[in-house]
């Protein structure tokens, strides 16, 4: 963690597995990333820079982790984790935390693959040269289109009520229900089979939608919906 990259962050808190992942997942020189001090995990990001209070971090941390937690629940199936502190690191190398709660956790063994690999020569290769994972790119996508944020935000929330959101939003971003379907992200009877069903479930108390003759389970459809949203990030991304 270098002090002239950011002031702010904030302390993550979840299951050490899916604290692993994100340290994994989004790693310095690229933006957000996970600072790791011993045990305790705090996500840095460009965003944080432009705050001047400790309430202004807060309130842009809520919205990134959001995203964050919807795209690694498609590119990695992490639980969501959540922040319950804010760190301000200090020029001269220390850092310090407010509003901190500690948090117990459950404890979990985890595995870690071997750093080296072995040449034709015998020899230990020098690791690659860093990148941008897909979930910091995922990021970077979100933080010039609303819409794609917007669709990893509901994700991460994953009610019937919420897919159905982010289904809307990527339709926004493209023209419609027939212009997502015609994508063919996934067959077009599936995609209707599936926003039907979300429709349903967010008016059910109203009793004005019918479910289709064969509904997706509530986990069939956040899987259907996680290909929507990684295609349309795929197709964002390749797009100039």
């Amino acid at each position: 963690m270098t002090a002239d990259r950011t002031k702010w962050g904030v302390q993550l808190v979840g299951q050490p597995s899916d604290l692993a992942d994100w340290e994994q997942a989004l790693k310095q020189p690229f933006d957000p990333w996970v600072d790791r001090n011993g045990e305790e995990f705090a996500l840095c990001w460009s965003g944080f820079d432009s705050c001047g209070t400790a309430v202004e971090v807060q309130a842009a941390a809520a919205s990134i982790i959001e995203q964050l937690n919807g795209a690694m629940q498609i590119a990695c199936a992490t639980r969501p984790v959540r922040f319950d502190g804010i760190v301000e690191f200090r020029s001269d190398g220390t850092r310090s935390k407010l509003f901190f709660v500690e948090a117990k956790v459950e404890m979990r063994l985890r595995a870690i693959a071997g750093a080296g690999v072995i040449g034709p020569d015998g020899k230990v290769r020098p690791p690659p040269p860093p990148q941008q994972s897909e979930v910091q790119n995922w990021a970077a996508l979100g933080a010039t289109d609303d819409l794609l944020a917007d669709a990893l935000a509901y994700f991460s929330r994953a009610t019937w009520f919420d897919i159905y959101k982010a289904i809307e939003s990527l339709e926004h971003r493209v023209g419609g229900e027939t212009a997502l379907g015609s994508k063919n992200y996934i067959a077009m009877s599936e995609f209707k089979r599936l926003k039907r069903t979300a429709n349903f479930h967010r008016h059910y108390l109203k009793g004005i939608h019918q479910l289709p003759a064969n509904p997706p389970t509530h986990k069939e459809g956040l899987e259907m919906l996680a290909i929507l949203i990684r295609k349309a990030l795929e197709e964002a991304a390749a797009t100039p």
